[in-house]
């Protein structure tokens, strides 16, 4: 919203997320996007399935997703898109 650099993506959505030991972030996402996450540092439970550090993983079609650390501190790179955006994406010209 507020950095440096401007993004001409329409509805990209980027998010660095630190998560600490005991806790659990919900974060809702949206079913309509495509959502890629990436574990910079640490390993916790993303929606149920395992992750440690430089994973990678989707959650296209999830409306949401909980991020619960194994143990310590969990820091995630998150980005999303929408699915059906109002131009005709580059893959599809």
């Amino acid at each position: 919203g507020n950095g440096p650099v401007e993004a001409r993506t329409e509805g990209l959505v980027v998010r660095r997320i630190t998560v600490d030991a005991g806790a659990t972030a919900r974060v809702a996402i949206g079913a309509d996007r495509f959502t890629l996450g990436y574990v910079i540092d640490g390993a916790a439970t993303v929606n149920d399935a395992a992750v440690d550090t430089d994973d990678a993983f989707d959650l296209n079609g999830a409306a949401s997703m909980s991020i619960t650390p194994d143990a310590g501190t969990a820091e995630l790179f998150i980005v999303s898109v929408p699915r059906h955006p109002s131009y005709t994406p580059v893959r599809q010209r």
